[in-house]
């Protein structure tokens, strides 16, 4: 017999939806931990009560996975996104976007344990869920572009970080419809760096060159004052190393 009724399962809705409109990232230690513990009941009601779907279980997995590792709970959670992925494909299928959420989520716990190839592989799973879901100018293709240039540059395997990155660069450019934005600039710095890495110097000069120029037509503002200065000061020191000191010291 179930020990939750259905008052108990819309008590969980009701209350569910309280815990979402929190925003993790924002939470003291003292607020998560008391949120995570109301989430664990939350979701051992749904689970033996009436009248909740298990998709709504799969949520509040996720925040409580979040939280988790927000608090370096690596593998807690680790178990609280993996118990939403296995829910996500029973219900939904590897095809939906929720899917992909949920292994970008265990892709982000291996990412943070360092198990750079694991992060890879549950991030190319979400990229390639959402190719097919999602429409070409859809922000979210950006930023999986962006999970796995960063996975695959702390592997060292620049030359597909580029691709990916390049990739992520598209879409932001058919989004925006233009090259005057700050994220454009951001792209092209995090590309230029790559560049270096890469050690195609002359390369990443002329894409640091395009940072510049978009910085100066938006104006001065916070990013793109990063932007600037992370170009202005990255091409000096490719300068510097190419041994053209009057121009590194222009």
């Amino acid at each position: 017999t179930r020990r939750y009724g259905t008052v108990s399962s819309i008590l969980y809705l009701q209350t569910s939806h309280i815990i979402h409109s929190f925003n993790v990232d924002v939470l003291s230690n003292a607020v998560g931990f008391t949120l995570l513990s109301t989430i664990d009941k939350l979701v051992e009601i749904a689970m033996e009560g009436d009248g909740v779907s298990h998709l709504k279980v799969a949520e509040n997995l996720v925040k409580s996975g979040d939280i988790r590792l927000r608090s370096s709970q690596f593998k807690d959670a680790m178990q609280s996104y993996n118990r939403a992925l296995e829910i996500r494909l029973e219900q939904l299928g590897d095809k939906h976007p929720d899917t992909a959420e949920s292994y970008k989520a265990v892709g982000n716990v291996f990412y943070k344990e360092a198990n750079f190839e694991s992060a890879e592989e549950m991030y190319q799973k979400a990229l390639e869920i959402d190719l097919e879901a999602q429409p070409d100018n859809h922000l979210l293709l950006s930023d999986r572009y962006s999970d796995m240039a960063n996975v695959l540059t702390v592997q060292c395997k620049l030359d597909e970080a580029i691709k990916m990155s390049k990739q992520s660069l598209a879409r932001r450019l058919h989004i925006h419809g233009r090259e005057d934005h700050s994220e454009i600039a951001s792209e092209y710095v995090g590309i230029g760096v790559l560049l270096v890495k890469r050690n195609r110097l002359d390369d990443a000069l002329q894409m640091f060159d395009r940072v510049i120029e978009v910085c100066n037509r938006l104006g001065p503002g916070g990013d793109n004052r990063k932007s600037l200065a992370a170009a202005l000061g990255s091409q000096a020191l490719i300068r510097q190393e190419q041994g053209d000191l009057e121009a590194a010291t222009e």
